[in-house]
Formats: structure tokens, sequence, C-alpha cells
């Protein structure tokens, strides 16, 4: 079973070229579960495998026939790289940002939230867009935390943060051609909408990783991090090894199960079953390949929602959009969920991000009078616009438009 989509290499005038990860058991991609000092939180993303239910009418399908619904989000989806340097010497982040005007890239704040950051490398495939260094982030354009996540760890019933914003902003010099709008979640029914994101995954560690618990076996399960994530979906081929090994050796299956040994040999080749099957499914993003994560909307509140999109180390940061409203986006990714088998984006109806957006990016779009608006479907931004009228200022040029919420 291979779990990329090799046809999904469209043409580029269309996507780009931007592979898409099919709804598989193998590219299901959750945050790992890590436990220290009796707290409980996410340490990293990792591959897990889906539900036993199969898929029905996944996007995948939708998107495959319609590749243009996503053609905004492709050409906005910038690659970041962010250096810093601590005292255990120098270190890079990779994320993933997208336009949201003309001059200005949206992330995750924990993306650009170290103090002691040097430079910031954004990157559109293979042209850089910008380079910036720097002596402190504060002095950084729009401001590197333009939104604090301060957040209690409280979270509603379906494992959402009621508060806190997980998202971050700079400035570009030149001007971004492709930039992507808000749009409610609320615009349509919201649980089980269809939605995309394309992002920048770097997964070299997380495959290498992959290769020291699963082929050079080095660890235990009790100090593995990926087998045991596999290891429920696996059950069924490791009983086929140990019947195959008892009725060659002449031995009773529970017999080979106590024999260490024995047990090994049958686990072995399951283990580099997984493997093969991960570095099918993610070695293509090892460097960064732009890649398009689909899936549904699984829970939502005011603060953040939860989809069923794959994500990976170079996710975070990235657009989350509904496949029904192309050009806008309703969530900005920040990782996986500690508590629930769905990865947590911000939303754009977060209070935060709607008092950020009105103050630093609102003022950077084209005025409401621009012709480029004629060649673009912005009606679900303007119902944004109208859900939030009480928060932009009466002197804003959009103002208006926002009290009418119909097209422009």
């Amino acid at each position: 079973m291979r779990s990329v989509d090799e046809d999904a290499e469209w043409s580029s005038d269309t996507v780009a070229g931007v592979r898409t990860i099919r709804d598989t058991p193998f590219s299901k991609v959750f945050g790992l579960v890590q436990y220290s000092k009796g707290r409980r939180g996410c340490r990293a993303s990792v591959a897990i495998p889906a539900s036993f239910v199969p898929i029905r009418n996944s996007p995948s399908a939708r998107l495959k026939a319609q590749p243009d619904l996503m053609h905004d989000a492709i050409h906005s989806t910038i690659r970041l790289l962010v250096r810093y340097a601590d005292p255990k010497g120098e270190h890079t982040i990779c994320g993933t940002g997208f336009g949201v005007s003309p001059s200005i890239i949206l992330t995750a704040r924990h993306v650009l939230c170290k103090k002691e950051i040097s430079e910031i490398q954004a990157w559109d495939s293979e042209n850089m867009v910008l380079t910036r260094n720097l002596e402190r982030a504060e002095t950084f354009g729009v401001s590197l935390q333009v939104i604090s996540e301060r957040r209690s760890g409280k979270k509603d019933r379906s494992g959402l943060y009621v508060d806190g914003a997980d998202v971050g902003a700079f400035s570009v010099d030149n001007g971004l051609q492709s930039f992507l709008l808000p749009c409610s979640p609320t615009l349509q029914s919201g649980y089980r909408s269809e939605v995309a994101m394309i992002s920048f995954p770097a997964v070299d560690g997380f495959l290498k990783q992959a290769k020291k618990e699963l082929i050079t076996h080095i660890g235990d399960d009790v100090t593995s991090e990926i087998w045991p994530q596999y290891l429920p979906l696996m059950v069924g081929d490791i009983q086929q090894q140990f019947q195959r090994i008892a009725y060659a050796k002449n031995m009773s299956v529970s017999k080979v199960e106590r024999d260490p040994i024995l047990k090994e040999e049958a686990v072995a080749p399951v283990k580099k079953r997984v493997y093969d099957e991960l570095v099918a499914t993610f070695g293509f993003a090892r460097t960064g390949t732009k890649v398009c994560s689909v899936g549904n909307v699984v829970s939502t509140n005011k603060v953040c929602i939860g989809t069923s999109c794959s994500i990976l180390r170079g996710s975070s940061g990235a657009a989350v959009c509904l496949l029904d409203v192309p050009g806008h986006f309703i969530a900005v990714q920040s990782g996986g969920s500690a508590d629930f088998d769905m990865n947590v984006a911000t939303s754009v109806d977060n209070v935060e991000f709607v008092q950020f957006y009105v103050e630093k990016v609102l003022p950077t779009l084209p005025p409401p009078t621009d012709k480029s608006w004629k060649t673009r479907h912005i009606d679900g931004f303007v119902h944004w616009l109208h859900l939030h009228v009480s928060l932009i200022p009466r002197t804003s040029p959009w103002y208006s438009i926002a009290q009418k919420d119909k097209v422009i």
C-alpha cells in the first residue's frame, strides 16, 4: 500500500506541482503526547494510524478533480526558516507562513517566539522572498509576537483551548503577489466541512527516529515514540508472523510469543513494513516540499478549530482553508491535540486574532475601491468583517462595507 498520491503532481498552472497526502492509516498525523513532571502536552508531531473505520467521501478526491480550489492558498504559502542561538548553540526552526496582505506574512507564534532570533528566511518554493538579520525580535517589522499565546490551559469538552492565540506575523519589504483573506468557520455548517492546508513539512528528524526504532531496533517499546503508535494497527500482521514461525518450528503460537528471540523475529518484518510505508508517505517532504493535506473540521469553538488534516514538523503556521471558499482561510495551524485524534488551529474568529488583524493587517490591504478586487471573490471576507464590525474603526474604508454584509 503506497500512501502518497503519485498522480498528484498536477500541472504547474493550477497547483504548482503540489503533492497531496491521501487519507490512509499511514498518513494520519498527530501530536505525540509527552508526560513530563505530571503535565501532559505535545512534544512533537508524528504519524499514527487513522481510525479502522474507512474514510468515506474524502475531500482528497474532490480536490484532485478541482485543483483550482486551492490555487490562491498554494501561491500564498511561504516556507520559513528561523535561526536563533542560545547557550546550547545555533538552531533552525522550520515552519510555514502565508501572505495575508501585500506586505504581511502570518504564521504560528511558536515559530517566531524565540527572543534570540538572528535571521528569518522566507522561501516560496525555490525562490527566496526575503532574508532579515535581526538583533532582537522586538525590533522586527510588524512585530514577531503580535499575538500573545496566553493560555490558562483550560479546554472545552472537545479538547480545544478556550483562550489564547498561537499566531504571529512579520512584514515584508517587497510586495507579495498572492495573499489570503479571513473567512469565518461559521460561514458553513462548520462540523465536517471539507478543508485543506498547504504547508512545507520537514520530516528528516522524524524519519531518522523511525529508522532508529523500526530498523536498527535501538531502544524498546517503553522508550520508543513511533512504534507504540502503530502497534495497534499491526496486531494482525504480527499474529500472522507468530503463526508462520510456529508452523515452521512445529511449536505452539503461545510458546513463540513467550520466546524473546522468536518474538523479535516475528515483529521485525512488520516494523520494516511500517518504516517503508512512512518513507513512501513522507520521504518526499524531507527537505520541505510543498504538500497539500486534506481533511474535515471535526471540532470548533470561538478560539480554535480541530481538523483531521495531516501535519508534520514544519506545518505549523499553515492556513486552514475551506474548499468551498477559495482564496480565504479559517484558521492558522498550531499543533496536535494532547487529548483527542485531531490537529488544532487558531480560528480567525478568535477575538485576539480579530483585534490584531483589524489593527495591523486591514490598513495594509488595497482599499475596497481598488480595481484588484473586481477579479476576486471576497464574499467570505465581507461576511467575516460584518461579524466583527464592532472592532473595526469607523475611519477604516472597510467599515461601511462591513456594515452591509454583502458582495462588493
